[in-house]
């Protein structure tokens, strides 16, 4: 049986995770007021926050740490099942819009129209620059591929599987919208490295991981803005996830003030 929950909470979401039976995300306030990282168990209905001292552009939830892009321009790092938020590395050029795990416990952060590597202490390793602020992230399981979307439709792919340090491989353009999200599918040709963007689909053999952006402005799910259908919603989806429990949350609607 379905059961509906509702939470109060300050500012739009910024992010979702599925963390067993927990949904995570962040809040940003449209006039910077301070927000939180938020837990909520679907089943139980118990809700949990760490707070922030501002605003979360993006969130991250990876395999030891919850990490927080604020809008005050800083990172802000707590432990993965909740806790306390502190600051975590240099003040960035401009807010994260963008968060990434890699290899070696270090982290991709696009700022601006940049996109940094930093090392386990929050240490910056490498930087690249874009013609475009940086909008999306994603990289594959092992760490060592990355995919950068930007604000016009350029996709930006980087590797590390034979060195240390990150290359940038391939690039295109593929529309002139905001990159909303990346993904990276093993749906690809072993024969085309480093990863295609642009070709091997179908795939014909064993593949590394193949970089996909979502061409929409919008989150994967978009119901119509006017249907009353059972399943849809009347704004569209600002992000989605599941827990262990198996809840589908797909966030909506306006935040409070």
């Amino acid at each position: 049986m379905s059961k509906e929950l509702y939470l109060d909470h300050r500012g739009a979401l910024v992010g979702l995770f599925g963390l067993g039976d927990t949904l995570v995300f962040a809040t940003d306030h449209p006039e910077g007021q301070p927000t939180a990282v938020f837990r909520v168990n679907p089943s139980t209905g118990a809700v949990t926050s760490d707070a922030l001292p501002t605003g979360a552009k993006s969130l991250l939830v990876s395999e030891g740490w919850t990490l927080v892009g604020g809008a005050d321009g800083r990172l802000y790092r707590g432990p993965r099942a909740g806790g306390a938020l502190a600051a975590f590395g240099p003040a960035l050029p401009a807010p994260a819009a963008a968060l990434a795990p890699l290899a070696g416990d270090r982290l991709a952060v696009g700022t601006g129209a940049l996109v940094l590597v930093l090392g386990p202490k929050g240490d910056e390793l490498q930087r690249f620059e874009l013609p475009d602020a940086v909008s999306a992230l994603a990289s594959d399981p092992s760490g060592t591929w990355l995919v950068a979307g930007t604000t016009r439709g350029l996709v930006q792919v980087y590797e590390t599987e034979e060195r240390p340090a990150f290359l940038a491989a391939e690039s295109a353009r593929l529309h002139e919208g905001r990159s909303r999200r990346c993904s990276l599918s093993p749906r690809a040709c072993a024969s085309c490295r480093p990863a295609s963007i642009a070709a091997c689909s179908p795939p014909t053999h064993a593949a590394p991981w193949r970089p996909r952006i979502a061409a929409a402005g919008r989150a994967m799910m978009t119901p119509s803005p006017r249907s009353s259908t059972p399943g849809t919603a009347s704004t569209p989806a600002a992000a989605m996830a599941s827990s262990r429990s198996g809840a589908a949350t797909a966030a909506t609607g306006a935040p409070r003030r």
